[in-house]
């Protein structure tokens, strides 16, 4: 009944970024407050385009004509990336379009004449299924992957799981986790976990 759709320093302090991190989930979620678990459906409107990047997801960075300055790494935990040229720069807590315009201002201040940055997210956090399914563990999350995808990936509900709806546990860093009931449908984010309940009669 499911189906397919591909920071700071070490003392993180969530300020500016996690506070918006934190109101894009919320957002994401449909969520008036943190923590429980509420029966309301997750919205789907936000996309992972507007993702804010978190430690663990890795990304690759280039510049146009400048071959030197390409670089793949993973975020690390304190969410600071680092740049060739220009040295650490904030990642954790941006989308991908606003950690390229960073980076462009920063590589257009007395480096480059007019750079012409791309990133790209080479791979995301990976997706939890816990509890009902038949092979619960970890799996690459690609974008517009629902819970129905992922269910699938898991093998499937067991014979005991209450198939109509799950509980899906979304967090940012920095933010507190927000715990809601998912449909089949619901589009996931990356570092998702999903829990697949047990049915009792």
């Amino acid at each position: 009944m499911f189906q397919h759709s591909k920071i700071q320093d070490a003392g993180y302090r969530p300020g500016r970024i996690g506070i918006l991190a934190a109101a894009l989930f919320a957002v994401a979620l449909g969520l008036v407050g943190c923590g429980g678990t509420d029966r309301a459906p997750i919205a789907t409107q936000v996309t992972v385009a507007e993702y804010p990047l978190q430690p663990g997801d890795r990304v690759g960075v280039s510049v146009f004509g400048q071959d030197d300055l390409k670089t793949e790494a993973t975020i690390p935990p304190d969410g600071r990336l680092e740049i060739p040229l220009i040295g650490p720069i904030e990642a954790g807590g941006k989308t991908v379009a606003e950690l390229r315009d960073d980076l462009t201002v920063r590589l257009n201040d007395g480096y480059l004449v007019d750079p012409q940055v791309t990133i790209e997210v080479l791979k995301y956090r990976p997706i939890s299924v816990l509890g009902e399914v038949t092979r619960p563990g970890r799996f690459e999350f690609e974008p517009g992957m629902s819970v129905q995808d992922v269910v699938a990936l898991a093998g499937g509900f067991s014979r005991r799981a209450e198939d109509d709806e799950v509980v899906l546990t979304r967090r940012f860093a920095g933010s507190e986790p927000i715990e809601r009931t998912a449909l089949p449908t619901t589009a996931l984010f990356p570092g998702d976990v999903i829990r697949v309940k047990r049915r009792w009669f």
